[in-house]
Formats: C-alpha cells, structure tokens, sequence
C-alpha cells in the first residue's frame, strides 16, 4: 500500500518536471501538502488547462500493485483539480501561504465539486465566462472519467509531446491502429482539442 501511494506521488510531480521540460522552459512554483492535495501557480492562465489535463491522465493511468493483497488504489485512481484565473495580491515562498482573487476562487470551487465528485472546473470572476466554462468542463470531465489506464498513458504522451500516431505506436510498441483506438475512438481526443481550443479563445478574449 505504501509503495503504491509513494509511486503515485512520483507520478503526479513527474508532470510537473514533464510540464517544465516539455512545454514551458521554465521551473514551476508548486507544493504538494498534506500528503494528497497539491497547488502550483502560473503567471499566465495559457497553459493552465493543459496541465490539468496531464495531470489527470497521468494520475489515471498509473495502475497499483496487484500482488498486494490490500490495495488502496484498487480503482482507477483520479485527482480532483479547481482552477482559478484571477489576480494574486500576495506572494510568500510557500504557494499554500500566497493569497488572492485566484486563490480564494479555486478554493471557493474546490470545497463545492467534493460534495457533487466532479473532477475539473474552472472559476474566474466573470459569471457568462463561468457558466461557459462549466459546461465546457463538465463535458470534458464525462469522457476524462472513461479513460483507461492504458488509453490515459497514450494521452499523457500525445498532449505532452504533441507526437503522431505512428511516434506513439513505436513508443508503446503497439500498432498505429491499435493507438488510434486508445486516442480517438475510446480517448475522444478530438472532443478534448475542441476544449483546449475553446479555452485558448476565451482567454485570448479575457486578456484583450
């Protein structure tokens, strides 16, 4: 039980080095505390759906060991992630001690999706924007919740390196098919892009 726990843990901060390596260029700020709960902060709203998303297909498709009679991990494991795009008043060396409108509203939100077990949602102080975005998430959270152990790992890869089918059947050792199964047919990939898609407008248009 402990091994799967600490290797579940060293999955979730791999995304973070993944994210840095990958996709930004530069370290993140976050802080994983009380032993199962994490906050990172991000100057620029940008990349914060993409994150999400590696986040919970990394956290899916790590698989627990089955040998171990008494698992805690015996289902599918999931992360539960609040997502708040505001201002940030006041920053200390620790993320969990910083304050401001973008903290209160991922709290705020977080405290609400533990009584109704949604998994994504994402705040700002612009209600239209909100309501859009719910919806956007709820969606999204209906086809993340089917994925697999095995179809997670195949996005994981795909959204963090942007490879092709056939860049991803030699990673895995699987035919090309075989990998558009797991991405396309069972992952809905496509409905996935037309989220990230989407964000990437309404941010455009929040920042204008």
């Amino acid at each position: 039980v402990q091994g799967d726990w600490q290797r579940l843990l060293a999955d979730l901060k791999s995304v973070f080095s993944d994210t840095e390596n990958h996709l930004l260029s530069q370290k993140l700020r976050y802080e994983v505390y009380r032993g199962d709960s994490f906050q990172c902060i991000l100057e620029k709203p940008d990349n914060a759906l993409i994150i999400a998303l590696l986040l919970r297909a990394k956290v899916r498709s790590f698989e627990p060991d089955r040998q171990q009679k008494k698992g805690i991990l015996q289902a599918w494991c999931d992360v539960r992630i609040s997502i708040g795009l505001g201002p940030v008043e006041s920053m200390t060396a620790h993320v969990t001690e910083s304050k401001g409108t973008a903290f209160e509203l991922s709290g705020r939100q977080l405290d609400s999706m533990k009584k109704k077990d949604y998994r994504l949602l994402i705040a700002t102080t612009d209600e239209e924007i909100n309501a859009e975005l719910y919806a956007l998430c709820r969606l999204a959270d209906a086809i993340i919740s089917q994925w697999s152990p095995n179809q997670a790992a195949v996005i994981y890869r795909y959204l963090l390196e942007d490879a092709s089918q056939q860049e991803l059947a030699a990673i895995f050792g699987i035919s090309q098919p075989a990998i558009r199964q797991r991405l396309v047919v069972y992952g809905k990939i496509d409905s996935i892009e037309a989220f990230r898609q989407r964000y990437d407008a309404i941010i455009a248009k929040m920042a204008s």
